[in-house]
């Protein structure tokens, strides 16, 4: 699975990439680490899945989301922050998951695979 890591905290990127090199399953394919590069990155890159934290993109979480469903290939996406209480917005807005930053690493693994594989059904339906 293509993974794309949208965060801009220096340390979680650094925590997500360690996490991800353990996953024989994962593949991290982007990292930028300023909002600038994103949609670049995610035209290039075509990830599976993006990982996106809605604490440090702030107010342009709507316009990364408007971008992803733009995309040819829409990858899923999951969510994460250190609110817990952004998680029923996060699915309002339309990600596949979302994973509070306090949560074991399991839990935001399970959410990428679990994501992916939602997303993969819902294009062989299509």
């Amino acid at each position: 699975m293509r993974v794309l890591c949208a965060n801009l905290d220096p340390s979680t990127r650094s925590s997500l990439e360690i996490l991800f090199k353990v996953q024989p399953d994962l593949e991290i394919v982007g990292q930028p680490d300023e909002p600038s590069p994103l949609p670049s990155q995610l035209r290039s890159h075509v990830p599976d899945v993006v990982v996106l934290d809605f604490d440090v993109h702030g107010g342009q979480i709507d316009d990364v989301l408007v971008l992803l469903r733009s995309l040819d290939r829409r990858p899923a996406v999951v969510g994460m922050s250190v609110r817990a209480e952004k998680c029923e917005a996060a699915m309002e807005m339309g990600v596949d998951a979302f994973v509070y930053k306090g949560d074991p690493p399991d839990r935001l693994l399970d959410a990428i695979r679990t994501a992916f594989s939602q997303r993969s059904k819902s294009i062989l339906q299509e």
